[in-house]
C-alpha cells in the first residue's frame, strides 16, 4: 500500500525547495501548478497595467484584469505588499517574463469550496492580504473576502491598522 504521511509531505517540501524557481515555473505553465509570491511593484507595458510579482526572486507578470474580479480602481495598488497564488499561463518572449493568473487559481479553489460544502457557522483559516482602516480584505480559498474593522474584534476598533497585520492567518467563523 502507498500511504502519504506527514514524514513523506516534510520530505517532498524538503525537496521542492531545492528545485530551481525556473522549474517551479515551467511546472505551474504546464500542471496548473499554484505558486506563490509577492506583489511588489506596477508596471506599464503597452497600454496595459500588470502587478510585478516575486517568486523566488524571478519576476512574474500578471495583468491587472487577471489579478481579481473586484471592481476597484487600482487593482494592484490595493494588493501592493501582498502574497498572492497564482498560476503561469505563458512565456512572453517580447516582455522576457513569465505570465501569470490569479483568477484561475480562485476558480479552482472554489471548486474545493464547493466539494467540502462550507457554510455559514463554519470555522475557516483566513490569510489577510490587505488592511486598511475600516476594513481588511482576507483570501479563503481563493475567494477575497472584505470584513468590516467592526466584525474583526469583540468590542470597538477604530484602525484595523492597529490590530491587524498583512499576512496573518487566523480563524474566522463565516
Amino acid at each position: 500500500k502507498n500511504k502519504t504521511t506527514i514524514k513523506h509531505i516534510i520530505t517532498a517540501t524538503k525537496g521542492e525547495k531545492m528545485i530551481e524557481a525556473k522549474e517551479l515555473l515551467e511546472r505551474s505553465l504546464k500542471q496548473q501548478y499554484i505558486l506563490k509570491g509577492m506583489i511588489l511593484g506596477k508596471e506599464h507595458i503597452k497600454d496595459k497595467i500588470y502587478a510585478r510579482v516575486i517568486y523566488r526572486q524571478q519576476k512574474v507578470l500578471i495583468e491587472e484584469k487577471d489579478l481579481s474580479n473586484h471592481e476597484v480602481r487600482d487593482k494592484v495598488g490595493v494588493l501592493m505588499g501582498a502574497e498572492i497564488d497564482f498560476i503561469i499561463t505563458k512565456y512572453d518572449e517580447e516582455l522576457k517574463a513569465y505570465i501569470g493568473n490569479r483568477n484561475i487559481v480562485k476558480e479552482k479553489l472554489e471548486e474545493i469550496v464547493e466539494k467540502k460544502k462550507i457554510k455559514e457557522g463554519d470555522k475557516v483559516n483566513i490569510k489577510i492580504i490587505v488592511v486598511a482602516k475600516n476594513f481588511v480584505i482576507a483570501e479563503l480559498y481563493g475567494n477575497e473576502i472584505i470584513i468590516p474593522a467592526r466584525k474583526l474584534k469583540q468590542g470597538w476598533v477604530e484602525d484595523a491598522r492597529d490590530t491587524e497585520k498583512i499576512g496573518e492567518e487566523k480563524e474566522e467563523i463565516i
